[in-house]
Order: structure tokens, then C-alpha cells, then sequence
């Protein structure tokens, strides 16, 4: 079975130590499954990482102008941007790097990603996980598993909390545009399964 982890799945797990990760890559090989983080996931990571430094940046500024007003002088800062960038890099680097070390595999950008008419395409009809013009990252997520299931049939299961963009209004099933996108890639649609959390 492949397993594909959704940004929501581990957004706040930087070092993937989460229990009911560790719980399900244990079952990689006793149980056939390969678990998987499309590109853009790891990249929406990254981003979240950088917005976390730099709002604990926006924190110790507002602290230091505080501190300053108290004691009636300036009080240096020593956080650069480069810093920032560096420590950002760092942690890419790293999260790839955990990944591999724990028999995850990345799923590489869609071939939508390098021709946006598929992507326009599907917004302009307003199919899921488009919704209203927003979905981009979401779309591109798709377009990453419908790869994959194209190329390799095993059972599916997605792992989101965005149930509004991936999930019929009862949010257990996929969505009837993405079971429709996987019947249209030769993939049986009640392989696919969705949860919204590890544990699930």
C-alpha cells in the first residue's frame, strides 16, 4: 500500500519523531507499505519552518524594543537574514536527509507542474482539490499521486486533514473528481483510502 503524507499530517513534526509516524514506518516492511511525501510537501515543510524562525524573529525584536524601553537604552541584536537563510538550508537539508534514513520515498514535482495548463485547466472547472481559484499546492499534490498510482498499482491511502479539498462532504471517502482522476489512470478508486491523521 502507499501511504502519502499530507503537509497536515506532520506539519508540526520537523524531526518526523511523531509516535504514530514511528508506529506506522515501523509496518514499512513487515506490512508492503511505502510511505511517501510528495515534493511539495517537503517544500511546504521548509516554508513553515522559515515562517516559524522568522515570526520567533518578529518575537524577540518586539522583546528586545521592550527591553530597550525599560532600561532606557538600544539592546543589539545579533540575527542576520543570511543566519536565517542558513539555518532554513540547514533544516532542508536535514529533513531530506531523515526521510531517506527512514525508508520514506519523495515523490518528485508532476509533469503538471512544468505544463500549468493542466493545473488552469482544473481550476478553471472548479474540480477538487481546486476550490475558487485556491489549491495550487493541493493540485500539485494530486497530480503527484496520480503519477504514482499510473505507474505502480497497489492500494492508496492519503493521509490529510484537508478533508474539504480532498474528501466527499462525509470526509471517508476521496472526493468523486479524484476518484474520477484515478479511474481515468487505470487505478481501481476503491483502492484509495483517505484519513485524517496517522493514527487513522
Amino acid at each position: 500500500m502507499f501511504v502519502i503524507l499530507d503537509t497536515s499530517a506532520i506539519n508540526l513534526d520537523d524531526d518526523l519523531s511523531n509516535p504514530d509516524l514511528e508506529r506506522l514506518l515501523s509496518r514499512v516492511g513487515a506490512a508492503s507499505l511505502v510511505v511517501c511525501i510528495p515534493e511539495v510537501v517537503v517544500l511546504e515543510m521548509v516554508a513553515h519552518r522559515k515562517r516559524r524562525i522568522e515570526s520567533a524573529q518578529r518575537d524577540l525584536e518586539n522583546a528586545r524594543e521592550k527591553l530597550g524601553g525599560f532600561l532606557g537604552r538600544d539592546v543589539p541584536t545579533d540575527v542576520t537574514v543570511g543566519e536565517i537563510d542558513d539555518s532554513v538550508a540547514k533544516f532542508e537539508t536535514e529533513f531530506r536527509t531523515s526521510l531517506q534514513a527512514r525508508g520514506m520515498r519523495v515523490i518528485g514535482m508532476p509533469a503538471a507542474a512544468s505544463d500549468v495548463r493542466v493545473l488552469l485547466a482544473r481550476d478553471f472547472a472548479n474540480r477538487k482539490p481546486f476550490n475558487s481559484g485556491r489549491g495550487m499546492r493541493d493540485a500539485l499534490i494530486w497530480e503527484s499521486v496520480l503519477e504514482l498510482c499510473a505507474g505502480e498499482t497497489r492500494p492508496l491511502a492519503l493521509i490529510t486533514k484537508n478533508t474539504k479539498d480532498f474528501a466527499d462532504p462525509s470526509g471517508d471517502l476521496l472526493h468523486s473528481d479524484l476518484r474520477a482522476d484515478l479511474e481515468a489512470v487505470g487505478f481501481p478508486p476503491d483502492d484509495a483510502e483517505i484519513h485524517q491523521t496517522i493514527r487513522a
